[in-house]
């Protein structure tokens, strides 16, 4: 069994390789043009035994009229009338999983074909843990790469939820990575819905902070897919509040007391937040 992805790769055993269900869920708004190459990407895993859940969220720019043109039984599309926020949007298309393992992908991200195959393997390895993460690439809407193998600093291997937690609490940013970087047991996803906490930046991080706090995390590495980045994109658009909203998700979760945090720990929470803030901002600009 394989259990890396690209640039960390193991041969796949091909005698005894369980094949347990995986639900791959896709929230989309106007995802045109992306979308076609991410909905290509997903139909492209080598992994024998998933389904892709779409949920479009009113589109407007042609999004639903292409997803009716796809025509293949592993892919299942609900259309919505009426347009609801994106956290609200991503935990819709999260309830439709019902696989063992999900996923979650925007419309504008691409996985490897490996990427399912690779983290379903590990994590049967690691039965105890409730999600894997892995590296990925930073793109823009050319597809020119601008970080590559990015993510999961300072992580590797089996780790507890408390450790991640403060990780990134200390990083001053989401080490984890976007969605298509991790791979969930469903029934833990499922139990810490809906996706999104104070604010739309740390719909993520918020999220995964309730899935693995008490509970381990596989961090691997190799490349597993490419996120998106463009100056017109969701992710761009709230840049501009990451670090209020990242301080206010910091105070909300020290607050609970679980996490061991000291002096240091605050001063560098608040230096690599605003060192990275100030990042960010550099490289959307050469989106």
């Amino acid at each position: 069994m394989f259990i890396g992805l690209r640039n960390g790769r193991r041969k796949l055993d091909s005698i005894t390789f369980p094949k347990p269900p995986v639900s791959v869920v896709m929230p989309v708004y106007n995802g045109l043009p992306f979308v076609v190459e991410t909905v290509t990407s997903l139909l492209s895993q080598d992994y024998p035994n998933f389904s892709i859940f779409i949920v479009d969220n009113g589109s407007t720019d042609g999004t639903a009229d292409w997803l009716k043109s796809v025509s293949d039984p592993r892919v299942e599309v609900t259309y919505r009338r009426n347009t609801q926020s994106a956290a609200s949007n991503w935990s819709q298309a999260t309830e439709q999983a019902t696989g063992v393992f999900t996923k979650l992908v925007c419309a504008d991200d691409l996985l490897e074909p490996n990427s399912l195959a690779a983290q379903v393997s590990a994590m049967l390895d690691e039965p105890g843990v409730v999600m894997a993460a892995s590296r990925r690439n930073v793109i823009n809407t050319d597809g020119r790469i601008l970080k590559r193998n990015y993510g999961l600093t300072g992580l590797d291997g089996v780790v507890t939820g408390t450790h991640v937690i403060r990780t990134c609490l200390r990083a001053g940013t989401n080490l984890l990575g976007e969605p298509l970087c991790v791979l969930f047991k469903t029934s833990a996803l499922k139990a810490a819905m809906p996706w999104g906490g104070s604010s739309g930046y740390l719909t993520d991080l918020a999220t995964y902070s309730r899935v693995i706090l008490g509970e381990k995390v596989l961090c691997l590495p190799g490349t597993i897919g490419s996120f998106r980045v463009s100056r017109g994109s969701w992710t761009a658009r709230i840049q501009q509040q990451q670090e209020k909203d990242f301080r206010q998700w910091r105070e909300e979760v020290l607050s609970e007391n679980q996490i061991p945090w000291t002096r240091q720990d605050a001063w560098l929470s608040s230096f690599n937040l605003r060192l990275r803030t100030r990042a960010r901002h550099w490289y959307l600009r050469r989106a």
